[in-house]
């Protein structure tokens, strides 16, 4: 159960007091995960791949507020003992997930006391401040940093450097119109940065993206660091 880091980084005892709770899940690309406003069926604990939650406007447009891999967790209305979901999320990348279905994950696996539950409460906090990080960035930074942070915050939670994503799906995930998308990606791939394909993207020079970026993804990854290390702390 290690390939999630937030399971990864409990104690052995943990790992072994939810293994029964748990099963093997393959996530299909853009399969809905949490619906809004519905209660989460399941927990989901990524292995591979990448989802993102979505908050949905009167109009139908939709705007991504955050992002899920290996590192987290999908579901946190369960840990917070919300009846529903704010968000709906969605698989991005698909890749499979540890996944413990409702019932038992509060009656069993989210126990006061121990080192899970903890992590837990941990990671939400981390998911939240991200979710502010994330309201700042698309209100204050220009497009082409916003698509920079978002582009490294995929690669960060992927094993390569190749992104099944479209300018449609681009302009849905950061609130943006296609042609503003379109100038930003030209302006990567003239430099050298990315190589662009129908529905796919390839990061050339992670370093060089990481200049175009805005500040919001340093703040994120060290936030996330920071998190996993106290987890560790706690757990041993």
């Amino acid at each position: 159960m290690a390939q999630n880091l937030l399971v990864g980084v409990v104690s052995e005892n943990e790992r072994r007091r939810i293994a029964p709770y748990c099963e093997t899940v393959n996530l299909p690309a853009r399969a809905t995960l949490c619906a809004p406003d519905e209660p989460p069926p399941y927990a989901y604990f990524p292995l591979s791949g990448v989802c993102s939650s979505l908050v949905h406007a009167q109009n139908g447009e939709a705007v991504e507020v955050g992002l899920v891999g290996r590192e987290g967790m999908v579901g946190l209305s369960l840990v917070l003992g919300e009846a529903t979901n704010p968000f709906e999320t969605i698989v991005q990348v698909p890749g499979s997930a540890l996944r413990i279905e409702r019932e038992p994950f509060i009656a069993e696996v989210l126990q006061t006391g121990h080192s899970f539950c903890d992590a837990l409460l941990k990671y939400t906090n981390l998911y939240l401040a991200t979710v502010a990080q994330t309201a700042v960035c698309n209100r204050v930074h220009r497009i082409e940093q916003r698509l920079a942070r978002w582009l490294l915050e995929m690669f960060d939670r992927t094993d390569g450097n190749v992104l099944p994503i479209t300018h449609e799906l681009l302009g849905l995930m950061l609130g943006a119109y296609r042609p503003s998308i379109t100038n930003a990606l030209k302006s990567l791939q003239g430099r050298g940065i990315v190589h662009v394909a129908r529905a796919r993207l390839t990061i050339l020079d992670a370093a060089a993206l990481e200049n175009d970026a805005c500040e919001c993804h340093q703040a994120i990854r060290r936030r996330t660091a920071a998190t996993l290390r106290e987890i560790r702390r706690m757990a041993a």
